[in-house]
């Protein structure tokens, strides 16, 4: 194989690794409301980096401790501003993880956060476990649990294989999904 075909190979391969990451940043960018995302930084101690060097809102769940002492779960709320370098970052560098999932809103930051605050457990009767990992969230709501949406207007988690975005609304009601694919 020449040294051209392996570069274009090389770049092709790169490219196609990178495309859901692209479509997953267009898929969110495209989505009605507000956007943010909620991030285990557990998963990757360098998130705290990049959201405290990304210029937007965001609060960890437990905002009585020190971002580098969250523990192993760490939880942050984050607003993504369309245009602004976070969203694609945030994306980029976590991507396939399992790290966030996101959700649209009406709100600003901080009713949506206080929203998310009371979903994490705030008022214990409500507490929902690791939400923010896309796994349970996907559970929870693929069993139509529609308490999810107060104050939500979509909830979207990438799929295991990071090939998807799992995109849910309320529609009359009850918990309606729509998968969105990345490839």
């Amino acid at each position: 194989m020449s040294d051209d075909v392996r570069a274009n190979l090389t770049g092709l391969l790169a490219w196609h690794r990178r495309a859901p990451r692209d479509l997953a940043r267009m898929a969110l960018l495209a989505e009605p409301g507000a956007l943010y995302a909620i991030v285990d930084l557990a998963r990757d101690p360098a998130l705290v980096d990049l959201l405290a060097e990304s210029g937007e809102a965001w609060c960890a769940l437990d905002e009585t401790r020190e971002p580098d002492a969250l523990g192993e779960t760490a939880p942050a709320v984050v607003a993504l501003t369309p245009g602004a370098p976070a969203l694609a970052s945030l994306v980029e560098d976590a991507w396939g993880l399992g790290a966030m999932v996101f959700f649209t809103s009406d709100e600003a930051f901080p009713g949506a956060y206080r929203r998310v605050l009371l979903r994490a457990g705030v008022e214990p009767e409500r507490a929902s476990p690791r939400f923010w990992d896309p796994a349970p969230l996907r559970a929870a709501l693929d069993a139509g649990d529609a308490a999810y949406f107060d104050g939500v207007r979509a909830w979207l988690a990438e799929a295991p294989d990071g090939a998807s975005l799992a995109r849910y609304t309320l529609v009359d009601g009850r918990v309606a999904r729509e998968d969105v694919t990345l490839r």
